[in-house]
């Protein structure tokens, strides 16, 4: 795996960032959910919008 290389399209970029940012809003404005908590989530999901892979130790 040490040799794979990922090509990341730049408008997908944007639109997970655009998106995560929301989530994050969204969670932290409405759903009056600790800033951390909502960190954690946005980051997860511009990670799987950009479909990283999701690995556990």
């Amino acid at each position: 795996m040490a040799g794979e290389t990922m090509a990341l399209n730049p408008t997908r970029l944007v639109i997970a960032a655009i998106v995560g940012l929301a989530v994050l809003l969204l969670l932290i404005i409405k759903c009056k959910v600790q800033a951390m908590v909502s960190i954690l989530v946005g980051a997860i999901v511009i990670g799987l919008g950009l479909e990283c892979p999701l690995r556990i130790l």
